[in-house]
């Protein structure tokens, strides 16, 4: 361990540590105060017993905290906190199917009707993923579309994104779909592909669902530009929809409590966390983009009965779940000094964003600075594979 300080030694200062596995605690201990003079390293042992080589992730959180109080900070204030990966993983398959291969027959309206065990879906005449029902019961309100644009924040309107990236806006909603197709195969499961050119942006874009015979739906989702277009940075790449706002207790696997982006991250510790929707939303003074998780695995929303949805990445993704429309917190190309009182909660759905990233908050200064390069989406095709499965 490492002292930092120019004057003051380590001995005013307790630590613990705790030891998770898949982001559970499994084991906890107390250092004690460590005697480390100020410019100083000194040792210190943790017992690891309990990581094992069984393909799970395992991460060390440690904590210092004030032995005693002074005039200003009480004991027990935590002054430093620092998260150490052990054992991660970075991709999640799909197991493989187990049963009958899902079938499926036109409905109307031009859709196609799915039917697995006791969940249906509904792919609408657009070849949206438009109905989700468990025993008859729908967990989708609104459909599952693409997703490219963010509520700006205040470092988005002091470097111009609204204007210089307004293509994306209504990218998603203006798309056009340019076929379908549906198969069942050999393996047990079935596949509807729907692909759609976008019109404010030169490129393509394509998702493949793949339904397995219990219920769950694999969604991979690509987009690729045109070769030699110019497009601009996108400020996120995912997907979205509404769910019932009953389903409103989360559960997830990721980074947390708080919410957290790509350049704003290390503070929010990888775990295991329970919520609720309504405390996702953040109040800041002018609404904007808020709620959002890195490096998840997964989540889980249910309702009172323990009934809902469970998303998981083949990678990790980013999520939002919120109990107001993301469209409400976007004010367009200016700003309409909004306030946190003029945005409502909806009185029947939950939205939810599953991405495979968005950009970067930045913040190097508020008045022209985009986020740092390695956190921008400047690339020329995004691909990313996440599953929605029925908890009953």
């Amino acid at each position: 361990m490492e002292n930092n300080f120019t004057e003051r030694s380590l001995d005013g200062y307790t630590f613990d540590w705790q030891l998770l596995r898949n982001g559970s605690v499994v084991a906890t201990g107390n250092l004690g105060k460590v005697n480390a003079r100020p410019g100083t390293r000194t040792a210190v042992t943790i017992p690891l017993d309990a990581v094992k080589d069984d393909g799970a992730e395992y991460h060390l959180n440690i904590f210092g905290r004030t032995a005693a109080a002074d005039d200003l900070v009480p004991a027990g204030h935590e002054a430093a906190r620092e998260q150490f990966v052990l054992a991660e993983k970075t991709a999640f398959p799909l197991p493989a199917a187990r049963g009958a291969a899902p079938t499926y027959t036109s409905g109307r309206k031009g859709s196609t009707v799915v039917t697995a065990g006791d969940v249906t879906l509904t792919f609408n005449a657009n070849g949206e993923l438009a109905r989700y029902t468990i025993d008859g019961t729908d967990m989708i309100t609104e459909p599952l579309v693409p997703s490219f644009w963010r509520p700006m924040t205040d470092n988005d309107f002091g470097n111009w994104a609204p204007r210089a990236l307004n293509a994306w806006r209504c990218a998603a909603d203006n798309r056009r779909l340019t076929g379908t197709d549906i198969a069942v195969r050999d393996d047990s499961t079935l596949v509807y592909t729907a692909d759609y050119r976008l019109r404010e942006v030169p490129s393509t874009y394509r998702v493949v669902y793949t339904v397995m015979p219990d219920g769950t739906v694999s969604v991979t989702t690509t987009w690729t530009a045109d070769a030699g277009a110019e497009t601009p940075e996108l400020p996120r790449f995912g997907m979205r929809m509404a769910v019932p706002n009953t389903l409103d207790s989360l559960t997830y696997y990721g980074r947390g409590p708080w919410e957290n982006y790509s350049d704003r991250k290390t503070a929010a510790f990888m775990g295991l966390y329970t919520s609720t929707v309504d405390e996702q939303l953040f109040p800041y003074i002018r609404p904007q983009e808020t709620g959002n998780h890195t490096d998840v695995r997964y989540f889980t929303l249910t309702d009172a009965d323990g009934r809902g949805l469970t998303v998981r990445g083949a990678a990790p993704i980013n999520f939002t779940a919120l109990n107001v429309d993301p469209l409400t917190l976007d004010p367009g190309l200016t700003k309409l000094q909004q306030h946190a009182s003029d945005v409502n909660p909806s009185r029947y759905n939950n939205y939810l964003s599953i991405d495979l990233a968005q950009s970067g908050l930045g913040g190097d200064n508020s008045w022209g600075a985009k986020p740092l390069e390695q956190y921008r989406l400047e690339a020329p095709s995004y691909t990313y594979t996440f599953t929605i499965s029925p908890v009953k």
